[in-house]
């Protein structure tokens, strides 16, 4: 029995490491991406978010501890809040309500937003988190604030491999990107699309960079 339970630790032991690894996928709310594309970041205070029922979390409590007391009505909602988790991701803009999510984010270059795409290595497959970043999108384009407007949607890419690939497989991917967009009723005619390969990479002193594989949505003039 000793002999196996040494085992099972050293199990976890190793196991420990690559499960660390995995942290959360970036995404942005439509909120953000907004912002981004307008520079019209107007919205509530931050607290805004925050100050919800805590019906929307969950609390952690160690297995057979006893039922914490009733919190006193004036207690501090900065008090209560802090033994309350927030629940994953379940709406569009989950990530935090307008004022939270447009003030935290730093615009770069307003007009212009990088959508978190992420492909099958290779391919213009989007992944399964790649859909549900375009999806983030697509709730976007429903405010009011971008609406009649048109956009170019850019492919970019690394620069592993020849130019003529590249730029073939990042016109390939915008192109896989718009018609997503258009399967969830969005009028594709809305945009245009543009692969520029590694041509204009945002990582330049490394051009094999991850952060230069990527597909931008720009506001059109």
């Amino acid at each position: 029995m000793r002999l196996i339970f040494l085992v099972a630790i050293a199990g976890i032991a190793i196991a420990a490491p690559s499960a660390a690894q995995s942290g959360p996928v970036a995404q942005q709310s439509p909120d953000q991406l907004v912002c981004q594309l307008t520079g019209d970041c107007d919205a509530a205070p931050a607290d805004s978010a925050r100050d919800k029922p805590a019906s929307r979390g969950f609390s952690i409590a160690k297995p057979g501890a006893k039922p914490a007391p009733s919190v006193p009505a004036a207690t501090s909602s900065s008090a209560s809040r802090a033994a309350i988790v927030p629940q994953p991701r379940r709406t569009p803009q989950a990530s935090g309500g307008a004022g939270a999510g447009a003030q935290r984010f730093a615009i770069a270059q307003p007009g212009r937003a990088n959508l978190l795409i992420t492909f099958v290595k290779g391919s213009a497959d989007l992944t399964a988190q790649a859909k549900v970043n375009a999806s983030q999108f697509v709730a976007a384009l429903a405010s009011p604030k971008l609406a009649g407007m048109k956009f170019a949607i850019e492919g970019h890419t690394d620069a592993v491999g020849d130019r003529a690939y590249n730029l073939d497989l990042s016109q390939r991917r915008a192109q896989a990107v718009v018609d997503f967009l258009a399967s969830k009723l969005v009028d594709k005619s809305r945009f245009t699309v543009a692969g520029y390969g590694f041509d204009r990479p945002l990582n330049a002193r490394n051009p094999r960079s991850a952060a230069n594989r990527r597909v931008e949505v720009v506001k059109a003039d």
